[in-house]
């Protein structure tokens, strides 16, 4: 991913970091949706984990590095959406 923006000649710290928070964005949105859907948890609950997972050491420390561990959470939890919502459809036949 950085050697195809590198490439383009707009592999900047600023693009980079832009897209970590596009992937972190992501991430967050479905992350919402599983919390809500698959582990049925309230407004209050769900906005509590999320604001924990946003606040982690981990997140808060690999969030400007070029690495591929923000993109890899982000694709990780469209995964884990999918199959939220597959479960939500099938009625738990597959789940």
């Amino acid at each position: 991913m950085v050697a195809c923006l590198d490439r383009m000649g707009v592999a900047r710290p600023w693009s980079l970091v832009g897209l970590n928070a596009l992937f972190l964005f992501i991430a967050f949105v479905n992350t919402g949706y599983v919390i809500r859907h698959y582990f049925q948890l309230r407004s209050r609950w769900g906005i509590a984990t999320l604001l924990l997972t946003a606040l982690s050491f981990a997140l808060v420390k690999h969030f400007t590095l070029t690495l591929t561990d923000i993109p890899f959470f982000g694709i990780s939890m469209i995964a884990l959406a999918l199959m939220a919502w597959v479960c939500a459809l099938a009625l738990e036949e597959f789940c």
